[in-house]
């Protein structure tokens, strides 16, 4: 299994390591779903051994990573209690905060089926500056579902499973598949983070993100985050980065 990657059931490890044995390229792939399965049933267990483990081990590698910086911007277009339309926007530099890497624009719909489950689908705009003013125009397109998890009165988290397209950004085009979990600390005006992804393609292991940061309620509408995040990456997709994150949510009340 990759590094930082420890399954809480014997039964579901000794499973998956069948599988990586008959099917050696699509294991990862079936490693993350077995995960997102886990989380969605076992909650706690992210909590006290997982998002944990992938920050310390991640902390180690940061020295060895090129520092990029990402900055996102969120709104709502329509909101109300069955679904809602909202807008993105992120900002990417890297070279040490002295290059733009990338622009992302577009938009997400999701769908409040109940409780435990959000469906929610969406596209991206994405050029991006590969090399001096040399840019690619591409896109993606993705799909997937969220769980939310309310662990205590101060403790939240949720889980997303979501599947990706992307179209002309100077490789071959390719799917993605991401596992993500985010525990949010606290529900006062300032709340702490931590967040793990897991990413794969079709060849298997792409990257895994561990992210922690503080959240700053402004106001009911108006949240800022700020954060920390490094990616073990695979070699051929860049090699490992670290990141300075931020974000600027507005919601409806």
């Amino acid at each position: 299994m990759q590094p930082g990657l420890a399954m809480p059931d014997s039964t579901l490890t000794e499973g998956v390591v069948h599988f990586r044995r008959q099917f050696p390229d699509a294991a990862c792939g079936i490693e993350i779903v077995c995960l997102s399965v886990t989380v969605m049933l076992q909650p706690e267990w992210v909590l006290l051994r997982w998002l944990g483990l992938n920050l310390v081990l991640s902390s180690g590698l940061a020295t060895a990573a090129e520092l990029y910086s990402w900055h996102g911007f969120d709104t709502p277009v329509v909101a109300n209690r069955r679904y809602d339309v909202a807008l993105h926007a992120r900002l990417r530099s890297r070279h040490e905060l002295h290059y733009l890497d990338q622009l992302r624009m577009g938009g997400t719909i999701r769908w409040r089926l109940s409780a435990r489950l959000i469906p929610f689908a969406g596209a991206y705009y994405q050029p991006q500056q590969l090399r001096a003013h040399q840019w690619t125009e591409g896109s993606r397109y993705f799909g997937g579902a969220e769980a939310p998890f309310k662990l205590t009165d101060s403790l939240a988290l949720t889980a997303r499973l979501v599947a990706e397209r992307f179209v002309g950004t100077g490789r071959p085009d390719y799917n993605r598949y991401r596992s993500s979990e985010r525990l949010l600390i606290g529900r006062g005006r300032l709340a702490p983070y931590l967040q793990n992804e897991w990413l794969a393609v079709r060849q298997g292991f792409q990257a895994t993100r561990n992210s922690g940061g503080l959240r700053v309620r402004v106001s009911p509408q108006l949240s800022f985050e700020g954060g920390y995040l490094f990616e073990i990456r695979r070699t051929a997709w860049g090699g490992n980065r670290q990141a300075i994150v931020t974000a600027i949510r507005w919601q409806q009340r």
